[in-house]
């Protein structure tokens, strides 16, 4: 696999990964308003997915 095909692979598999952690906020959002989920937004925004993901997890999202 070149270092294309990688960085290629990496991109699509980080998207991938964003669109899914959208989503799942986006079911946070409607079950808890958005007055709790704007913190969320600003990780989905800085890329933290780590801790947006751990925080999701920990509230069954």
């Amino acid at each position: 696999m070149t270092q294309e095909e990688k960085y290629l692979k990496n991109c699509k598999e980080l998207r991938e990964r964003e669109e899914d952690l959208e989503a799942r906020y986006y079911a946070f959002q409607s079950e808890h308003g958005e007055t709790k989920a704007n913190y969320l937004w600003d990780l989905l925004l800085d890329q933290d997915f780590d801790e947006l993901e751990d925080i999701l997890e920990n509230h069954g999202f």
